[in-house]
C-alpha cells in the first residue's frame, strides 16, 4: 500500500512538472508571436508613412479609357453603381443591399506571372474602411531576391502579374494572414457585397466595389486571369484552417466603380 502511495505521489509530481513545462512553452510561444506581430506592425507603419516611389502607369489616355469602362459598367449594372457611390461616405452607418450581378467570362491565359524583384518598390496603397485596413502595395512576388530573402507580404500587399495597372484588367494583390486580425489580409474574409476598396497610386484613386467572396484551392490560378467587359480587383490570402500550410485561399472580387 505504501509503495502504491509513493508511486501515485511520483506520478503527481511528473504531471505537475509536465504541466509547468507545457505552460512555459505555451507562454514562450505567445511571447514570441506577440513580438513578431509588433515587428510586423512597425514595418507596415514604416512603409505606410513612406512616399509612393513608382509613378502611375496610367496615361491621360488610359484614364479616359478607364472612365469609359466605368460608364459601361454603370450601363450594364443599371443604378447599382450610382447607389454604391452615393453610399461611400466615412460616416455611413447603414448600407443598402447592393446587387452587383457580375457575370464573369474568364479570358484564358491573359497574364504572365511576375518574377521575384530585387528591391521594395512601393506602387501605391490599398484602403478598406470596413476592416480598417491601410497597406502599402509592392511590386513583386512574395520574396524579394536578396540575401535575406525577405517576405514582402509581411510589409503589405504584393502584385502577382507582369505589367499590372490599377484600373485595368484584373489587378491582383496577395498578402498573409497572421494571429493579429488587424494586420495584413487577415480579415478580408469579412468583406461582403457592396463593401468599398480603394487603391491609390502616385496620382489617382481607384474605387472598387466588392461583388464576391469565395474560397478556392491553392492551385486554382484561373483567378489571376482578366474577365470580359469589367475592370476588377482580386485580393487573395490563405484560408485559416488552423494548419501551418493551408491548402485553400480566400478570394475577394471587386469591380471598378469610380476613379478620381
Amino acid at each position: 500500500m505504501e509503495k502504491l502511495y509513493i508511486h501515485l505521489k511520483n506520478l503527481r509530481k511528473v504531471a505537475v512538472v509536465m504541466l509547468l513545462v507545457f505552460t512555459t512553452f505555451y507562454l514562450l510561444l505567445m511571447f514570441l508571436n506577440q513580438n513578431d506581430n509588433q515587428e510586423i506592425a512597425k514595418n507596415i507603419e514604416k512603409f505606410n508613412d513612406s512616399v509612393i516611389v513608382a509613378k502611375t502607369d496610367n496615361t491621360k489616355a488610359d484614364i479616359k479609357e478607364i472612365e469609359k469602362n466605368i460608364e459601361k459598367v454603370r450601363e450594364i449594372e443599371g443604378g447599382n453603381v450610382e447607389r454604391v457611390n452615393q453610399l461611400t461616405s466615412e460616416n455611413e452607418k447603414v448600407k443598402e443591399n447592393i446587387d452587383l450581378n457580375i457575370e464573369e467570362e474568364i479570358i484564358e491565359n491573359s497574364y504572365k506571372s511576375l518574377e521575384t524583384t530585387d528591391n521594395f518598390e512601393k506602387l501605391g496603397i490599398i484602403e478598406i474602411p470596413k476592416i480598417d485596413l491601410n497597406l502599402s502595395i509592392f511590386k513583386g512576388k512574395p520574396f524579394v531576391n536578396t540575401k535575406n530573402r525577405q517576405d514582402t507580404m509581411l510589409y503589405g500587399a504584393v502584385t502577382n502579374k507582369k505589367n499590372q495597372k490599377m484600373g485595368r484588367g484584373n489587378y491582383v494583390l496577395a498578402s498573409h494572414i497572421i494571429s493579429n486580425s488587424n494586420l495584413l489580409f487577415t480579415s478580408i474574409n469579412q468583406l461582403e457585397k457592396g463593401d468599398v476598396i480603394t487603391l491609390k497610386d502616385s496620382e489617382y484613386s481607384y474605387q472598387y466595389t466588392v461583388y464576391n467572396n469565395f474560397i478556392v484551392s491553392k492551385d486554382e490560378t484561373w483567378i489571376l486571369n482578366d474577365i470580359k467587359d469589367y475592370s476588377i480587383l482580386t485580393l487573395y490570402t490563405c484560408y485559416d484552417d488552423s494548419t501551418k500550410l493551408p491548402e485553400n485561399r480566400v478570394v475577394i472580387r471587386a469591380v471598378l466603380t469610380d476613379i478620381n
